[in-house]
């Protein structure tokens, strides 16, 4: 089950099916997810950790439509780089840079994915490099949106059709803020 809220997770499993293809920032309950709904799935992940926990459970489960990809973040940059600015690829969670990170979804041609989901570190810059990657009429959905330093990055989505998916999670306590933004055309 995703970490997402209870709207979201419903509103997902009307969005994805056995023809989608799904691009994740970040791995986790979302990850087993889409893998048994979706065609195809890439996941990018930072953590050496949760890459390798993520390889068993895609071998245990037989899910050989999950792509995983290990993005690491390289050495420290200048603690002067914004977390709030696209371009900067830094989190405001872990020191390093994670541009390797969020340009993992441009070895991937435009308009390839149904969804994206952004759900990891230097989420305003997965942001940026996702937008080309999904396909018209496709999603953008972004978890936590309510963290006031991706409102740079959410004002790229002008024009795209918003959701709101805000809601109760499972063993969490209070709101969780996730919205999706549809692609003209």
């Amino acid at each position: 089950m995703p970490f997402l809220s209870f709207r979201a997770i419903s509103w997902l499993e009307r969005i994805v099916g056995p023809g989608s293809h799904v691009f994740e920032f970040g791995t986790g309950g979302s990850s087993l997810f889409f893998a048994r709904r979706a065609a195809h799935l890439v996941s990018t992940e930072h953590s050496g950790e949760w890459y390798e926990m993520a390889g068993r459970l895609r071998d245990i489960h037989g899910l050989g439509n999950w792509t995983l990809i290990l993005r690491t973040p390289e050495e420290a940059v200048p603690s002067r780089r914004d977390p709030a600015d696209p371009s900067a690829c830094v989190s405001a969670f872990e020191s390093g840079s994670f541009e390797r990170y969020a340009r993992s979804i441009d070895d991937y041609p435009d308009d390839e994915f149904d969804l994206v989901l952004v759900d990891g570190r230097a989420r305003p810059s997965c942001v940026q490099h996702s937008m080309a990657k999904v396909k018209r009429g496709g999603y953008l959905l972004v978890d936590d949106c309510d963290r006031p330093y991706y409102a740079s990055a959410l004002r790229l989505l002008s024009g795209w059709q918003q959701t709101d998916l805000t809601g109760l999670v499972a063993y969490h306590w209070g709101m969780h803020y996730s919205k999706a933004w549809r692609k003209p055309g």
